[in-house]
């Protein structure tokens, strides 16, 4: 529940920087979300999650498990 709070809170703060600047007109808007598995390791180096998502090129990412 705790990450729920921080991942909000994490939005908020984004969107409100957003907001703060002057519009402008977005084309699109890519978003991503990424479930790592308990942490990364199960699978790999996280060179190779980081690579997954620089690949999407995503301006919004959420990401699940994280913390194992």
């Amino acid at each position: 529940m705790m990450h729920f709070v921080k991942f909000c809170a994490a939005i908020l703060v984004v969107v409100t920087a957003a907001l703060v600047g002057e519009a402008q007109t977005v084309g699109s808007l890519r978003v991503m979300t990424y479930n790592v598995l308990t942490g990364g390791a199960t699978y790999g180096p996280l060179s190779r999650t980081v690579g997954v998502i620089q690949t999407a090129q995503a301006d919004v990412i959420g990401i699940q498990e994280v913390g194992g």
